[in-house]
């Protein structure tokens, strides 16, 4: 296979890899806390071929003398864009919006093998749209957790966390209230002004990039990429309670894709693939002509 060939067959797979994150993006255009793949290109190795190897010969010359010859596009690199995104009033006290920067904490169970739980990781999610877990004096199996009452969870029935990293669980009759700061009050008949009952977990992040989604709107935190020269940071050095981050409740922050530039973007990118294609055609068709020729 030529040069030419291997160019567009490696400028196909990378430009498909865009094509893919850009049809997520429109397929969650209304997912709640989504936020749109932004996809990168490297430049791929470049070699030079010294077609003058008498110089003096080329006296006077602007341009350089090695031609330079590429191999197509170099590895993709996609990122998430955690830029805000739109708010919805929906007026459900069990709906959460956050801005700012922060993040809720997600308790997530940890399997084994065989599908048993050795331990809890914490996970971070944008998405707000809580339910409540009734519980009956012990836990579920995968929740780290035991006692009375009703658990916030999230849609997928994992707890919200609190600012100590524990469950937030309220009296089976109260309702719900946090403020902007994130503090959450129980309203029953004894405390109709709210009983204070936890601080809500949002935590923000020096490098976010450092997030690495784990479906479900849900991020997890890996460290080992942030290797220095000192070794890997602790947590405390990445993770910060964000009080710059306002809780908005009874609104829901939506996705940040917009479809108009998606749609643009994807019509660009699948010219580009035509392209690659039509070049790896023409490649073919050239190799087919040489080997006829030897034929003859």
């Amino acid at each position: 296979m030529n040069l030419s060939m291997l160019t567009a067959a490696g400028a196909i797979q990378r430009i498909q890899h865009k094509v893919d994150n850009l049809g997520s993006n429109i397929s969650n255009l209304d997912t709640v806390g989504y936020k749109r793949l932004d996809t990168r290109f490297r430049e791929a190795l470049i070699r030079e071929v010294d077609n003058q190897p008498a110089h003096h010969q080329e006296e006077g010359r602007l341009t350089p003398l090695q031609i330079r010859t590429g191999v197509g596009l170099g590895p993709v690199v996609t990122f998430e864009d955690l830029q805000q995104g739109t708010l919805k009033e929906t007026n459900n006290p069990l709906d959460l919006a956050l801005t700012g920067d922060g993040f809720l904490l997600v308790q997530v169970p940890r399997l084994d093998e065989d599908g048993a739980v050795v331990d809890y990781d914490t996970q971070y999610t944008r998405a707000g749209n809580l339910q409540w877990q009734l519980l009956a004096g012990v836990g579920t199996g995968l929740i780290n957790t035991t006692g009375d009452g009703k658990m916030l969870v999230n849609a997928n029935g994992l707890p919200i966390l609190d600012q100590n990293e524990e469950p937030i669980i309220l009296p089976y009759g109260a309702e719900m209230r946090i403020n902007e700061q994130g503090e959450i009050y129980a309203i029953t008949p004894d405390y109709p002004e709210g009983e204070y009952v936890t601080q809500l977990g949002v935590a923000s992040f020096s490098n976010p990039q450092l997030l690495r989604p784990q479906g479900g709107g849900r991020y997890q935190l890996v460290l080992e990429d942030f290797t220095t020269e000192d070794g890997t940071p602790e947590l405390d050095d990445i993770r910060q309670w964000s009080g710059s981050t306002a809780v908005q409740q009874g609104m829901l922050e939506m996705s940040n894709v917009n479809m108009a530039d998606e749609m643009t973007e994807l019509l660009q990118t699948q010219r580009a693939l035509q392209f690659q294609a039509r070049a790896f055609s023409s490649a073919d068709r050239m190799w087919e002509l040489a080997n006829n020729i030897r034929r003859a």
